[in-house]
Protein backbone atom coordinates (compact mmCIF):
# COMPACT_ATOMS: atom_id res chain seq x y z
CA UNK A 1 0.00 0.00 0.00
CA UNK A 2 0.91 3.55 -0.56
CA UNK A 3 2.22 4.99 2.72
CA UNK A 4 -0.38 7.32 4.34
CA UNK A 5 1.40 9.14 7.15
CA UNK A 6 2.32 11.64 4.84
CA UNK A 7 0.18 13.66 2.19
CA UNK A 8 0.12 11.36 -1.59
CA UNK A 9 2.15 13.90 -3.05
CA UNK A 10 4.61 16.66 -3.58
CA UNK A 11 4.12 19.86 -5.39
CA UNK A 12 5.61 20.16 -8.66
CA UNK A 13 7.95 22.75 -6.59
CA UNK A 14 9.86 19.84 -5.68
CA UNK A 15 11.03 18.92 -8.90
CA UNK A 16 10.78 20.70 -12.08
CA UNK A 17 10.17 19.54 -15.26
CA UNK A 18 12.48 22.38 -17.62
CA UNK A 19 11.13 23.85 -21.16
CA UNK A 20 12.82 26.23 -22.94
CA UNK A 21 15.61 24.12 -24.37
CA UNK A 22 16.60 22.21 -21.00
CA UNK A 23 14.99 19.24 -22.10
CA UNK A 24 15.48 17.89 -18.46
CA UNK A 25 13.76 17.15 -14.63
CA UNK A 26 15.64 18.55 -12.01
CA UNK A 27 15.85 18.80 -8.21
CA UNK A 28 17.16 22.34 -6.48
CA UNK A 29 18.82 21.79 -3.00
CA UNK A 30 18.64 24.05 -0.38
CA UNK A 31 21.93 25.54 -1.32
CA UNK A 32 20.85 26.00 -5.00
CA UNK A 33 22.71 23.31 -6.53
CA UNK A 34 20.54 21.52 -9.53
CA UNK A 35 20.48 17.87 -9.55
CA UNK A 36 19.48 16.64 -12.95
CA UNK A 37 16.74 13.37 -12.58
CA UNK A 38 16.35 12.61 -16.02
CA UNK A 39 17.13 14.13 -19.57
CA UNK A 40 16.63 10.44 -21.54
CA UNK A 41 14.79 7.71 -21.97
CA UNK A 42 16.39 4.50 -23.90
CA UNK A 43 19.42 6.78 -24.58
CA UNK A 44 16.96 9.49 -25.93
CA UNK A 45 16.83 12.63 -25.50
CA UNK A 46 13.11 13.99 -23.50
CA UNK A 47 11.13 16.13 -25.54
CA UNK A 48 9.96 19.37 -22.86
CA UNK A 49 8.62 17.89 -19.26
CA UNK A 50 6.17 20.01 -18.70
CA UNK A 51 4.52 18.94 -14.93
CA UNK A 52 5.62 16.92 -12.08
CA UNK A 53 4.03 15.41 -9.35
CA UNK A 54 5.76 12.74 -6.47
CA UNK A 55 3.99 10.20 -4.51
CA UNK A 56 4.38 10.01 -0.69
CA UNK A 57 6.71 6.50 -1.72
CA UNK A 58 9.22 8.50 -3.13
CA UNK A 59 8.13 8.00 -6.94
CA UNK A 60 8.11 10.65 -9.08
CA UNK A 61 5.82 10.84 -12.29
CA UNK A 62 6.32 13.62 -15.15
CA UNK A 63 4.67 14.51 -18.07
CA UNK A 64 6.35 14.76 -21.83
CA UNK A 65 4.41 16.20 -24.55
CA UNK A 66 6.68 16.20 -27.95
CA UNK A 67 4.11 18.96 -29.71
CA UNK A 68 6.54 21.85 -28.76
CA UNK A 69 9.33 20.55 -29.86
CA UNK A 70 10.36 20.68 -33.45
CA UNK A 71 9.97 17.14 -35.87
CA UNK A 72 13.72 17.87 -36.66
CA UNK A 73 14.79 17.57 -32.61
CA UNK A 74 12.49 15.18 -31.48
CA UNK A 75 14.74 11.93 -30.33
CA UNK A 76 11.92 9.86 -28.49
CA UNK A 77 8.77 10.38 -30.99
CA UNK A 78 6.05 10.10 -28.42
CA UNK A 79 4.19 12.09 -25.90
CA UNK A 80 4.69 10.04 -22.54
CA UNK A 81 4.14 10.29 -19.05
CA UNK A 82 7.26 8.30 -17.38
CA UNK A 83 7.56 7.51 -13.80
CA UNK A 84 10.70 7.61 -11.97
CA UNK A 85 11.06 5.06 -9.04
CA UNK A 86 12.73 5.81 -5.63
CA UNK A 87 15.74 3.71 -6.81
CA UNK A 88 16.16 5.64 -10.06
CA UNK A 89 14.76 3.46 -12.66
CA UNK A 90 12.21 5.80 -15.39
CA UNK A 91 10.01 3.78 -16.95
CA UNK A 92 7.37 4.80 -19.53
CA UNK A 93 4.30 5.07 -17.71
CA UNK A 94 1.83 5.81 -20.82
CA UNK A 95 2.11 7.02 -24.22
CA UNK A 96 -1.33 7.05 -24.45
CA UNK A 97 -1.99 10.76 -23.84
CA UNK A 98 -2.43 13.02 -26.84
CA UNK A 99 -0.72 15.98 -25.33
CA UNK A 100 -0.41 15.08 -21.54
CA UNK A 101 0.09 18.65 -19.52
CA UNK A 102 -0.76 18.81 -15.75
CA UNK A 103 -0.62 16.31 -13.20
CA UNK A 104 -2.43 15.07 -10.06
CA UNK A 105 -3.13 12.01 -7.73
CA UNK A 106 -6.62 11.44 -5.97
CA UNK A 107 -6.36 11.82 -2.34
CA UNK A 108 -5.53 7.85 -1.46
CA UNK A 109 -2.98 8.11 -5.23
CA UNK A 110 -4.44 5.32 -6.20
CA UNK A 111 -5.93 7.25 -9.27
CA UNK A 112 -3.55 9.44 -11.53
CA UNK A 113 -5.28 12.79 -13.29
CA UNK A 114 -3.43 13.61 -16.29
CA UNK A 115 -4.80 17.19 -18.24
CA UNK A 116 -5.04 16.85 -22.09
CA UNK A 117 -3.95 20.63 -23.69
CA UNK A 118 -4.64 19.66 -27.28
CA UNK A 119 -4.49 17.31 -30.03
CA UNK A 120 -2.11 18.48 -32.33
CA UNK A 121 -1.29 21.71 -33.94
CA UNK A 122 -4.26 22.51 -35.83
CA UNK A 123 -6.06 22.81 -32.18
CA UNK A 124 -3.33 26.22 -31.80
CA UNK A 125 -5.76 27.13 -35.35
CA UNK A 126 -8.69 26.39 -33.42
CA UNK A 127 -8.13 28.86 -30.16
CA UNK A 128 -6.34 31.20 -32.28
CA UNK A 129 -10.14 31.28 -34.27
CA UNK A 130 -11.96 31.41 -30.94
CA UNK A 131 -13.11 27.63 -32.16
CA UNK A 132 -14.34 24.81 -30.07
CA UNK A 133 -11.66 22.84 -29.24
CA UNK A 134 -12.99 18.84 -28.43
CA UNK A 135 -9.96 17.79 -27.40
CA UNK A 136 -9.38 19.47 -24.39
CA UNK A 137 -10.43 17.17 -21.44
CA UNK A 138 -8.17 15.27 -18.18
CA UNK A 139 -7.61 11.38 -18.18
CA UNK A 140 -7.49 9.62 -15.15
CA UNK A 141 -5.83 5.98 -14.94
CA UNK A 142 -5.73 3.35 -11.72
CA UNK A 143 -2.02 3.69 -10.24
CA UNK A 144 -1.03 0.90 -8.25
CA UNK A 145 1.69 0.48 -5.60
CA UNK A 146 4.22 -0.22 -7.79
CA UNK A 147 3.46 2.87 -10.52
CA UNK A 148 1.87 1.22 -12.99
CA UNK A 149 -0.93 2.56 -14.73
CA UNK A 150 -3.48 1.53 -16.52
CA UNK A 151 -7.64 1.59 -16.97
CA UNK A 152 -7.21 4.79 -18.92
CA UNK A 153 -10.27 7.11 -18.98
CA UNK A 154 -11.80 10.12 -19.79
CA UNK A 155 -12.36 11.62 -16.18
CA UNK A 156 -14.22 14.66 -17.55
CA UNK A 157 -14.03 16.37 -21.40
CA UNK A 158 -13.25 20.19 -21.06
CA UNK A 159 -14.33 21.35 -24.71
CA UNK A 160 -14.89 24.96 -25.32
CA UNK A 161 -14.00 28.08 -27.61
CA UNK A 162 -12.91 29.99 -24.73
CA UNK A 163 -9.01 30.82 -24.35
CA UNK A 164 -7.15 28.15 -22.12
CA UNK A 165 -6.41 24.81 -21.94
CA UNK A 166 -6.16 22.09 -19.64
CA UNK A 167 -2.99 22.19 -17.25
CA UNK A 168 -2.36 22.71 -13.80
CA UNK A 169 -4.27 20.76 -11.32
CA UNK A 170 -4.56 20.08 -7.45
CA UNK A 171 -6.62 17.82 -5.36
CA UNK A 172 -8.58 18.77 -2.15
CA UNK A 173 -8.55 15.98 0.70
CA UNK A 174 -12.60 15.52 -0.03
CA UNK A 175 -11.74 14.53 -3.89
CA UNK A 176 -12.20 17.31 -5.66
CA UNK A 177 -10.02 18.37 -8.63
CA UNK A 178 -9.24 22.22 -9.85
CA UNK A 179 -7.62 22.54 -13.13
CA UNK A 180 -6.52 25.62 -14.90
CA UNK A 181 -8.42 25.59 -18.49
CA UNK A 182 -10.79 27.66 -20.74
CA UNK A 183 -12.61 30.24 -18.72
CA UNK A 184 -10.91 29.95 -15.16
CA UNK A 185 -10.06 27.05 -13.06
CA UNK A 186 -12.58 23.82 -13.51
CA UNK A 187 -14.07 22.40 -10.50
CA UNK A 188 -15.07 18.50 -10.62
CA UNK A 189 -16.25 16.49 -8.33
CA UNK A 190 -14.73 12.96 -7.56
CA UNK A 191 -16.97 11.04 -10.04
CA UNK A 192 -16.37 13.34 -12.69
CA UNK A 193 -19.18 16.16 -12.55
CA UNK A 194 -18.13 19.45 -13.86
CA UNK A 195 -18.92 21.86 -10.66
CA UNK A 196 -18.00 24.75 -12.04
CA UNK A 197 -15.52 27.30 -13.11
CA UNK A 198 -13.75 29.81 -10.63
CA UNK A 199 -13.17 32.80 -12.99
CA UNK A 200 -9.75 34.38 -13.03
CA UNK A 201 -9.14 38.14 -14.68
CA UNK A 202 -6.15 36.24 -16.69
CA UNK A 203 -5.85 32.95 -18.09
CA UNK A 204 -4.87 30.51 -15.58
CA UNK A 205 -1.60 28.55 -16.02
CA UNK A 206 -1.20 26.57 -12.51
CA UNK A 207 -2.88 26.24 -9.32
CA UNK A 208 -1.86 24.87 -5.88
CA UNK A 209 -3.23 25.08 -2.09
CA UNK A 210 -0.95 26.71 0.76
CA UNK A 211 -1.58 28.29 4.22
CA UNK A 212 -1.45 27.71 7.02
CA UNK A 213 -4.81 25.48 6.91
CA UNK A 214 -4.38 24.62 3.09
CA UNK A 215 -7.75 26.27 2.60
CA UNK A 216 -6.09 28.82 0.12
CA UNK A 217 -6.05 28.48 -3.61
CA UNK A 218 -2.91 29.87 -5.49
CA UNK A 219 -3.16 30.71 -9.39
CA UNK A 220 -0.20 31.66 -11.75
CA UNK A 221 -1.73 33.15 -14.55
CA UNK A 222 -0.06 35.39 -17.50
CA UNK A 223 1.36 38.21 -15.77
CA UNK A 224 0.01 37.47 -12.03
CA UNK A 225 -0.44 35.55 -9.47
CA UNK A 226 -3.65 35.15 -7.24
CA UNK A 227 -4.87 33.87 -4.08
CA UNK A 228 -8.50 32.94 -2.78
CA UNK A 229 -9.76 31.16 -0.10
CA UNK A 230 -12.02 27.75 -0.37
CA UNK A 231 -14.44 25.73 1.92
CA UNK A 232 -11.95 22.83 0.73
CA UNK A 233 -8.92 21.41 2.52
CA UNK A 234 -6.76 21.11 -0.16
CA UNK A 235 -3.84 18.75 -0.53
CA UNK A 236 -0.36 21.10 -0.17
CA UNK A 237 3.13 20.33 -0.62
CA UNK A 238 4.75 18.28 2.00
Amino acid sequence: MIPTSTPPYRSALEGEGQRGGHRRVTRTEPDGTVITLADRWQSKRLNTPNDVVCRSDGSLFFTDPELRVSPAAREVGISGVYGLTPWDDLVLATDACEYPHGLAFSPEARTLYVAISRLDARCFAEENNGEVCRHRCIRAFDADAQGRLSNNRVFVERSSAEPGVPDGMNVAHDGHLFCTGSGGIGVMDPQGRHLGVIRVPEVPRNCAFGGPDSRTLYITAGTSGYSLRTKVVGIGAL
